[in-house]
């Protein structure tokens, strides 16, 4: 049996997608083309997991952890 690489990638709207290597989910996560919310499976009969629960992508899920997402905030409106 050939040994593979290939990802299952459920987006965050359901959706699947085949990544054909380890690397290439990397890249796509370092450059913000999968958002970092993802789900893997390695199979369709293995469970899917976030990215702190391969060892492959656990340094990319505690990379994203701490960041506190940018906002605005309008000013305070004056009471007229």
């Amino acid at each position: 049996m050939a040994s593979t690489d290939e990802w299952f990638v459920r987006l965050p709207d359901g959706s699947v997608v085949l990544a054909r290597s380890s690397a290439a989910v990397r890249h796509h996560l370092e450059t913000g083309r999968l958002p970092r919310d993802v789900r893997l499976r390695r199979s369709p009969q293995d469970p899917w997991g976030a990215l702190d629960r391969f060892e492959a992508f656990a340094d990319l899920a505690r990379r994203g952890r701490g960041r506190a997402p940018t906002t605005t905030t309008s000013p305070t409106p004056t009471p007229t």
